[in-house]
C-alpha cells in the first residue's frame, strides 16, 4: 500500500461534509485544515499509521463520533476533550498510555472505548456514559473515580464471558 501524507486539503473545503471516513489509508497526519469542516459529525480513521493530531481538531464543534482504530496514537491529545458535542469515542487498539483527566469535560460522552490500551490513570466524571470497554489489565474501579455515578451503564473488561460481546446481547439496550 501506498502511503499517503495527509489527505487531500481540499476535503477541507467541503464545509457541508457530515462524515469522513478513511479505512486502510495509510495517513501519516491530518491537515490543520480539518477545522473548516464546520458540520462534521463522524470522524473515522482506522488502520492508519497516523501519531498525533492536529490542535485545529477541537473547532469541530459538531462532532459526535470520533473513531480511530489501529492507528499509531501514542499521546491522547487533549484538544479533544474540548469537543463538547462527541458522544462516542473509540480509540480501539492504539498505543495510548495515558489519558488526561480533561476527559472528563466531554459532558456528553455517552460511549468510551479504549480496549488494547493501557492508560494508568483514573478517566474523571463522566457523568452521561452509558457503555465502556476497557482491557483486562484494568479493573474498573482503577479507572473509574469512586464518586463516578455508574447506575445505569453498561461496562464491557475481557474476562466478562463470551457472551456480552454477541450482538444478539447488545440489542437488549
Amino acid at each position: 500500500r501506498k502511503t499517503l501524507r495527509e489527505f487531500s486539503k481540499s476535503i477541507c473545503t467541503l464545509n457541508k461534509l457530515e462524515k469522513l471516513e478513511f479505512f486502510g489509508v495509510k495517513i501519516e497526519y491530518i491537515p490543520k485544515e480539518i477545522k473548516y469542516l464546520k458540520n462534521l459529525k463522524e470522524l473515522k480513521i482506522h488502520f492508519s499509521i497516523i501519531n498525533s493530531f492536529p490542535n485545529d481538531i477541537m473547532f469541530l464543534e459538531n462532532l459526535k463520533e470520533l473513531s480511530l482504530i489501529e492507528d499509531n496514537i501514542k499521546i491522547f491529545p487533549k484538544e479533544i476533550c474540548k469537543l463538547i458535542n462527541l458522544e462516542i469515542l473509540t480509540l480501539l487498539s492504539n498505543e495510548l498510555r495515558e489519558i488526561p483527566e480533561e476527559i472528563g469535560e466531554l459532558i456528553n460522552l455517552k460511549e468510551l472505548n479504549l480496549a488494547d490500551n493501557i492508560p494508568t490513570k483514573d478517566l474523571g466524571e463522566m457523568e452521561k456514559i452509558k457503555f465502556l470497554v476497557v482491557d483486562e489489565q484494568l479493573s474498573i474501579e482503577k479507572i473509574i473515580k469512586k464518586d463516578f455515578d455508574s447506575e445505569g451503564a453498561f461496562f464491557i473488561h475481557y474476562d466478562l464471558p463470551e457472551i456480552f460481546y454477541h450482538e444478539k446481547f447488545f440489542s437488549k439496550f
